[in-house]
């Protein structure tokens, strides 16, 4: 099928294989000069901003193996072709997953995320990888064998990132292991801030001090408040014994030109545990932006891993994570910037989480 553009001029020709090897194939013999396509938002952007237009499209909508979501106690598997606006509507993934779940509900708008795919998202290097690099997800994707593969997050850039290469994203892996406690019990909502906390997440923060230690003097009257209630409830409930292997938490920013309809100038997700006096158990912690890489900050999470997270050690978190993020500059914001910006969001977060445990 060939399309008329906008302007009178014939558009890519449109394959609609009935498989994933079907799909795998077409792109794997037109290279360069076909790509995937499921809602479109990514290249729509793309073309408006000047990008030619492939000489053909794959359609991967009615590709039943993209589809679903399940959880099977181990994992959390999604497949590529779901909408984000379809995932956020499963209300298990929004509660076990906040911070997928909170970068889901900062992509563009509510129209764009029933079209929008969480594979076209974090195939393209989109917000969404940012998290599902803290978790230590896994991208599931074809290539032309007889099955589907895993592959780390941490390297889906080495197989996914050339817009000539056929490997096909067809699904995530969550392990829920790398998620800490069980988000099911009573206390969900105060130890992974759901509705609330994402809410906040996705806003815009350009009004937020960018200095690295700034974070970590932030205290009150209203956190102290709000740390006594959490530490009430957790004893009451019967659940402070879990603070001993610590609790887990699972947390992302984003700080942007604008809410919606722009990448994240900067975004960061911390996963990890956190016992009752402060202890780091376990810190995974990923950055992003427009126009970088998504990135673990290993140096940081290596400081961070088994001390106590008092102001000292935030500011070496702030200064290691400022260090190792490479993002670039771009006409609204320098990559100097960029990099106070993301260490202040990460000491921000974890400040947040310490401030629970009190």
């Amino acid at each position: 099928m060939r399309t008329m553009g906008e302007q009178g001029h014939v558009g890519p020709v449109v394959i609609q294989p009935r498989s994933i090897a079907a799909a795998w194939r077409a792109k794997h013999s037109r290279g360069a000069a076909a790509r995937y396509c499921a809602g479109a938002t990514l290249l729509r952007l793309s073309w408006e901003e000047g990008e030619r237009a492939p000489d053909y499209l794959i359609d991967l909508r009615q590709l039943p193996e993209l589809q679903g979501l399940a959880w099977d106690g181990a994992a959390c598997t999604i497949g590529a072709g779901l909408t984000l606006a379809e995932c956020l509507r499963d209300g298990e993934l929004s509660r076990r997953l906040p911070a997928l779940a909170a970068a889901m509900r900062g992509v563009a708008a509510a129209g764009v995320r029933t079209l929008a795919t969480i594979g076209g998202n974090a195939a393209g290097g989109g917000d969404l990888l940012i998290p599902l690099l803290a978790c230590d997800a896994e991208l599931l994707y074809y290539d032309g064998g007889e099955q589907a593969e895993a592959l780390p997050a941490t390297r889906a850039a080495d197989r996914l990132g050339g817009a000539g290469g056929a490997a096909l994203l067809c699904g995530l892996r969550v392990p829920l292991a790398a998620l800490g406690t069980d988000r099911s019990g009573p206390l969900g909502s105060l130890w992974y801030g759901t509705d609330a906390e994402d809410a906040r997440c996705a806003g815009a923060r350009a009004g937020e001090n960018t200095e690295v230690a700034s974070a970590a003097a932030r205290t009150g009257p209203e956190a102290a408040a709000t740390a006594a209630a959490t530490a009430a409830a957790v004893a009451a409930s019967g659940l402070a014994g879990a603070a001993d292997g610590g609790r887990g938490f699972d947390r992302y920013a984003k700080l942007g030109r604008r809410e919606a309809f722009a990448p994240a100038q900067v975004a960061v997700a911390l996963n990890g545990r956190l016992t009752r006096d402060g202890t780091l158990r376990e810190l995974r912690i990923a950055a992003g932006g427009a126009g970088g890489v998504p990135q673990r900050m290993t140096e940081a999470e290596r400081l961070a891993r088994g001390e106590r997270c008092d102001e000292a050690l935030l500011r070496r978190i702030g200064e290691a994570v400022a260090e190792a993020c490479a993002l670039p500059d771009d006409p609204f914001a320098g990559a100097g910037y960029k990099r106070r910006a993301a260490a202040s969001l990460v000491v921000s977060e974890l400040w947040e989480e310490v401030c629970a445990c009190w």
